[in-house]
């Protein structure tokens, strides 16, 4: 067993290494992501009209359909964004070939509007963040038929779903009260009827929400979060 005195200086740095900086990476994203769920919370919610270029600004209204939806795999409601997550002891978990895994999730969203008495903004969340409130949950062994949908989000992740799992879904509804945080960008759009500018040879212009490389959108409907308008 090696000692103190006969680890090289290399090794040490390489140990360090290898134990710090999963360490720092996860201390990292956690700062990261309680920063911008605090922006969602402290951030007044501002008029649609008075957003700046590249400003990050938090918008709040009336979660409207741009075109698609989608289909919530646990509760098959149409929305326009849902989470579903399983949540288990690892010792619970029955994986087809493969180790424990203690927690599973899955989320999606499409290009959705927020409409409020100072218009609307498109929001496109390439890189989401989700709030949504779990408002649908069940488990695998007291469904009588598992939907298709959540049965392949159970396969994709290798878990054995005629166990019985605990499964907790949220879904983002159209006509539900949302606030959004994200960078601004006014973009020529004729497909947005709530227009508030007019730009170069009167295209109509839209405020569009969206993340950038280092940070994405936060999405919430929680009452908490939604209750200021703007």
């Amino acid at each position: 067993m090696p000692t103190l005195l006969n680890i090289s200086v290399y090794e040490v740095i390489r140990e360090i290494i290898l134990w710090g900086l999963p360490v720092s990476i996860i201390g990292l994203r956690l700062w990261s992501k309680r920063k911008r769920m605090r922006a969602l919370k402290t951030v007044e919610p501002l008029g649609i009209a008075s957003a700046n270029e590249g400003e990050w600004v938090r918008v709040t209204g009336t979660a409207v359909r741009h075109h698609d939806q989608l289909t919530a795999p646990a509760s098959l409601r149409s929305c326009l964004a849902y989470k579903l997550r399983v949540s288990a002891d690892s010792n619970d978990f029955s994986l087809m070939g493969g180790a424990a895994t203690p927690n599973i999730h899955e989320s999606d969203v499409v290009a959705f509007r927020v409409r409020n008495e100072t218009g609307e903004a498109l929001v496109e969340a390439v890189i989401p963040e989700f709030h949504l409130v779990e408002d649908h949950e069940g488990s695998t062994g007291s469904l009588k038929e598992i939907p298709e949908p959540l049965k392949r989000f159970f396969v994709d992740h290798r878990v054995d779903y005629t166990k019985n799992f605990p499964f907790f879904e949220g879904v983002l509804l159209e006509g539900q009260r949302v606030s959004v945080w994200g960078k601004a960008s006014w973009e020529t759009n004729t497909d947005m009827e709530g227009v508030t500018e007019t730009a170069y040879r009167s295209q109509p212009r839209c405020l569009v929400i969206r993340g950038d490389n280092a940070k994405g959108v936060v999405i919430s409907n929680r009452g908490s979060l939604t209750t200021s308008g703007g």
